[in-house]
């Protein structure tokens, strides 16, 4: 950067931004000399006046744990904070490539696929790792789908995705970094139509129930959702009264009353049956059980609302 300066004095007024970037890069050359220089410094070790620093000596002191599942436990944590970092918002790639190309430049480089407006092509990343995009900005042209199956998308990736505006197919399934948070960000999207969640570990029935904040919703997979559970079906029954125009596609049907899969299930039944029973055979009056006369426990039965079977539904 140095020498460009030298040899290319009329460079700051040509590309103001790449001017900005290399003095950013010299800025951070600079200072990461200086506090290197400060780290072999011996007197922030030991000073006449106070001696080694107690919290030298605490690390000093500490006890280090070489066993190989703390070391897996430190490599762990370490690549986590590396992919986080990898995720976060870049205002630079932003400012030279525009909001959507500069989203799709992410995606593709997270091993996803978009495609734009202009053409029905997925663009993604090719076997050697090249992406073909324009590399400048370009006016009129905007992101309409977004494919991140099966990639490390987290809620950390969203900050590089609110600025789209007419994006309207996301699909995020398989996503074992994608929660209800990342869900509750979805409301950005205006124009969203259709939304794949399948096969996410994390996303349970409160990121789904945010959903209502995106109407414009005509689709949602939600097929194996391990978080759900035995309440899918009643999910399920919640999303369509709350997103009455979507279709909601998952692998439970509520409406077949005759299978029932969960040993939950089936106990809260036979605990409803029994309580019923109770109810029809006996009169509980503070504490003491006073059985019905057989006419009384016929005009309750008349009474109550008839329960649906596979005979009359």
């Amino acid at each position: 950067a140095q020498n460009c300066k030298k040899k290319f004095p009329k460079m700051q007024s040509m590309n103001p931004l790449l001017w900005k970037f290399c003095r950013s890069c010299i800025h951070m050359s600079r200072r990461g000399m200086c506090e290197e220089r400060k780290r072999v410094q011996f007197k922030d070790l030991y000073s006449r006046e106070e001696g080694i620093p107690r919290d030298f000596l605490s690390w000093l002191y500490m006890p280090l744990d070489f066993s190989m599942k703390n070391l897996r436990r430190i490599v762990a944590e370490h690549d986590w904070k590396k992919l986080k970092a990898s995720h976060r918002f870049t205002r630079l790639r932003h400012d030279i490539l525009g909001p959507e190309l500069a989203t799709a430049h992410f995606v593709i480089g997270k091993d996803g696929a978009v495609k734009l407006s202009n053409s029905d092509k997925w663009h993604r990343k090719t076997e050697e790792g090249v992406i073909y995009l324009p590399n400048r900005k370009v006016e009129g042209l905007y992101v309409e789908g977004i494919d991140a199956s099966d990639t490390t998308m987290m809620y950390e990736s969203f900050d590089n995705l609110v600025f789209l505006k007419n994006l309207k197919f996301l699909n995020l399934s398989g996503c074992k970094y994608i929660d209800d948070f990342c869900l509750s960000r979805l409301h950005v999207f205006k124009q969203l139509k259709v939304l794949d969640v399948s096969n996410c570990p994390e996303v349970s029935e409160r990121g789904l129930a945010t959903l209502h904040n995106v109407p414009t919703l005509q689709r949602l997979f939600i097929n194996n959702l391990p978080k759900l559970g035995h309440k899918a079906g009643l999910v399920q029954i919640h999303l369509e009264d709350m997103l009455p125009k979507c279709q909601i596609v998952s692998n439970i049907d509520y409406t077949d009353i005759n299978v029932i899969d969960n040993a939950a299930e089936l106990e809260e039944l036979e605990e409803l049956e029994g309580n019923l029973y109770e109810r029809f055979n006996t009169n509980h009056v503070l504490g003491n059980v006073q059985k019905k006369k057989p006419e009384q426990i016929e005009e309750e039965v008349q009474k109550e609302p008839k329960l649906l079977t596979s005979n009359n539904t």
